[in-house]
């Protein structure tokens, strides 16, 4: 019998959701340090195009495991919170991108890029 006792503190303040659908046990330190940034890089530039009202998700490890927290884009920033006026023409300007994403079906963009250019290139990367 073991007398170790493991905390599990929460990575931050706010909601957080433990991912055990992509990893489902706790992971290498090397993977706890090199997952984090390209994943919040990877949502915020798959959001950006659809006009959501997520700017990206973050994400942070406990005891090995990883829990996300979306990120709304009315976060405060450095500056503080935005007002009033800032958040409904970010709105309005998220709505007019969201529109043109499914007038426009970018979907079968992204999905021709990656077989066309980004599948191909990072099969090529991993055989070299």
């Amino acid at each position: 019998m073991s007398d170790v006792t493991v905390e599990w503190i929460p990575p931050g303040p706010g909601p957080w959701m433990q991912d055990r659908s992509h990893l489902p046990s706790a992971v290498t330190p090397l993977m706890q340090s090199a997952y984090p940034p390209g994943m919040r890089r990877g949502f915020a530039e798959a959001l950006a195009g659809w006009g959501s009202l997520l700017d990206t998700m973050n994400i942070e490890f406990v005891n090995g495991f990883i829990y996300m927290q979306p990120l709304p884009f009315d976060v405060p920033g450095p500056e503080g919170p935005k007002s009033p006026e800032q958040l409904g023409a970010e709105i309005g300007r998220r709505t007019e991108v969201a529109a043109a994403a499914f007038e426009q079906r970018i979907w079968r963009d992204v999905v021709d890029r990656w077989d066309a250019q980004l599948k191909p290139a990072a099969i090529a990367r991993h055989r070299a």
